[in-house]
């Protein structure tokens, strides 16, 4: 159960983002599409739904690792001071024109559905009342009112709409045919645009600046980000090219889910390959002029709380086909004392 209430409180930037989803355009869309040709493009609003969580998803990632807004990349990220310019005249004025676009279509929604409830009162009050109560959210400009406030709207909203859809009886066996079968209505010339209608409002791009901006206002640590989502991590004689290995084994730690393992076969340093190869790196035409390689104690000190085992290989030849002679080999060389040439860690998290 606390695990549920955490989540619930996190879901405050989602619901700023839902908020600027569900507008008048997107009301206006989906009616007209449904009293126009039925479940019949139910499909579009599918494909527009998960793309949208998609790009939403790394919107938000990409604002918890940087700390910074999509507009404070672009600007960061473009090193050409023209392109840059460019970049950012272009978000600003596509930003500016499509909130003035959509706020028009916010406050006319609202005069709308207000009168369809009280019908006598003036449209200028009610321009003038919704404008203000607006502008007056936006100017306190503390964050946690406004994720507050939208939230209780996005609550409230979802509340009206699913009452109002089983309310109307629909046809459950349709709605999954609609759902799941792309098609065009073949007795309607609009189908297209009206498809395009569907997932123009639904895929916002300012949303994503929006939803950007908002997770890392409201997430400051890199390591919230919910990337738990892999059962294993596989690296297999490619950890001799990493130079950071303990950030990358943390990473390695952190994308995979509780219980899920990281498995790293890698070249000893200290063993006869090891040195073979590292003989090798002053050579710039050599792969290996890149590598960093570590000995089997140096791996096992990486994480050492959560390692499960290692296992060494101390003959490993190059091009011997006969299994039976590559362990003689491994006896002998094991006898000797030889350091492993190749040692596998596992660790679980």
């Amino acid at each position: 159960m606390s695990k549920v209430i955490e989540k619930l409180k996190n879901v405050g930037p989602g619901a700023l983002v839902a908020a600027g989803f569900v507008g008048p355009g997107t009301v206006t869309t989906c009616t007209v599409s449904g009293a126009s040709v039925g479940y019949t493009m139910l499909w579009a609003l599918v494909f527009a739904t998960v793309a949208t969580i998609i790009f939403q998803e790394m919107a938000a990632r990409v604002g918890i690792a940087s700390q910074k807004g999509l507009g404070e990349n672009i600007r960061d990220r473009i090193p050409n001071p023209v392109l840059k310019g460019l970049a950012i005249a272009i978000v600003i004025i596509a930003i500016f024109i499509g909130n003035v676009a959509y706020e028009t279509g916010n406050i006319t929604g609202g005069i709308l559905g207000i009168q369809a409830v009280a019908p006598g009162i003036p449209m200028g009050a009610i321009v003038v009342v919704v404008g203000l109560l607006a502008a007056v959210v936006m100017f306190i400009g503390h964050y946690n009112l406004i994720e507050k406030v939208l939230t209780a709207i996005v609550v409230f909203m979802g509340v009206v709409f699913l009452v109002t859809a089983l309310a109307s009886n629909p046809d459950w066996g349709a709605i999954v045919s609609g759902m799941f079968t792309p098609q065009l209505p073949t007795n309607n010339s609009t189908g297209l645009m009206t498809a395009i209608g569907l997932v123009g409002t639904t895929i916002v791009p300012y949303n994503l600046f929006l939803h950007a901006s908002s997770a890392a206002e409201r997430w400051k640590d890199p390591e919230q980000i919910s990337d738990a989502r892999f059962d294993a991590v596989l690296s297999m004689a490619a950890f001799e090219f990493i130079h950071d290995d303990q950030r990358a084994l943390d990473e390695f730690l952190r994308v995979v889910k509780p219980g899920g393992h990281v498995l790293i076969g890698t070249i000893t340093a200290d063993s006869d390959w090891g040195l073979e190869y590292q003989s090798h790196m002053p050579r710039e035409d050599s792969v290996f002029h890149h590598a960093a390689f570590k000995t089997a104690d140096e791996m096992r000190a990486l994480a050492p709380e959560k390692l499960l085992a290692s296992r060494e290989s101390v003959f490993f030849p190059y091009n011997t086909p006969d299994l039976a002679a590559t362990r003689t080999l491994d006896d002998i060389y094991r006898k000797r004392g030889a350091v492993g040439a190749f040692v596998c860690l596992l660790w679980e998290k």
